[in-house]
């Protein structure tokens, strides 16, 4: 359910359902795959999974522990999916593309998880060249671009994407810092995971409180990058990718709002997403 929610966040038009589907489904995959870079401690096997979907090659996982092998798989025939409903319906080719985002997104967890293993503490600046792709925006805003583009297009999809590199950046950014604000006080005394404010406490010496504040000064910063990195967009990106971009970084406000929202929501968020997907609406006394 928590899956859904960020996709209707995301996108919540009538006319993009389908979308909202996939990107739940993307989620999932993306959640599943967090989780195995946070909890596996082969290094070796995690790097042979990295390299796998690097290459997008399903004769790589042939040796890989059963989890592993169907983790990849799970991957591989979801998007080889959505890229041949992409094919007929749009006559694009998008398996490439999202096979280098998810490349990339591997790549990000594997740094990741062997700076944790080797109890390693990165600078704060280059924690967060790592975080905005490690967050995973950029694989679902990818998705997301192709899944709401009509058929009758007739740009340079491609050539598009490549311009919302900015906005996808700065909308990821948000989306990794309010993630990592919620961080438990335990976590950051336990030391064992990089995130930004452990990162910059152990960096320049401060307390957490201090780093806190300066974190929520980064989100301000990077909320600025965004909206003007969406006002440098063309007019030809006519496609929802703008407004998905902006209210990925808005849902992941409210996701993360009262805490983990998404990995160990409270009563709060479980009342949030009823209201929102579950719970009638009431208009002027009567039930819609």
């Amino acid at each position: 359910m928590e899956c859904f929610f960020w996709s209707v966040g995301i996108v919540f038009e009538p006319q993009y359902y389908s979308c909202r589907i996939m990107l739940t489904k993307v989620l999932a995959l993306i959640t599943t795959f967090d989780d195995i870079y946070d909890i596996y401690e082969s290094l070796d096997e995690l790097k042979a999974l990295t390299t796998a979907v690097k290459r997008w090659d399903i004769n790589a996982v042939e040796n890989m522990p059963d989890d592993l092998h169907v983790g990849f798989l799970a991957l591989f025939n979801t998007v080889n999916e959505m890229g041949y409903d992409t094919l007929i319906t749009q006559r694009r080719n998008i398996i490439p593309t999202l096979a280098k985002v998810w490349g990339e997104l591997c790549e990000a967890f594997f740094v990741e998880a062997k700076w944790t293993q080797t109890n390693y503490m990165p600078t704060l600046e280059n924690y967060l060249d790592n975080a905005w792709h490690s967050a995973s925006g950029v694989v679902i805003l990818t998705h997301g671009y192709y899944l709401s583009m009509n058929q009758d297009v007739k740009t340079d999809a491609t050539e598009s994407l490549e311009k919302c590199h900015d906005l996808f950046k700065w909308s990821s950014m948000i989306f990794r810092l309010y993630n990592d604000l919620v961080t438990s006080s335990e976590e950051i005394d336990k030391g064992q995971d990089a995130n930004a404010i452990s990162c910059y406490m152990h960096e320049t010496g401060v307390s957490e409180e201090v780093a806190r504040e300066y974190i929520k000064t980064l989100i301000d910063k990077a909320w600025m990058k965004m909206i003007t990195a969406r006002v440098a967009c063309s007019a030809d990106l006519a496609y929802p990718i703008i407004d998905m971009a902006i209210n990925l970084a808005r849902v992941s406000n409210s996701m993360y709002q009262y805490g983990d929202g998404h990995g160990a929501p409270d009563d709060r968020v479980r009342d949030r997403v009823l209201s929102v997907i579950v719970e009638p609406i009431t208009i002027r006394g009567k039930e819609k």
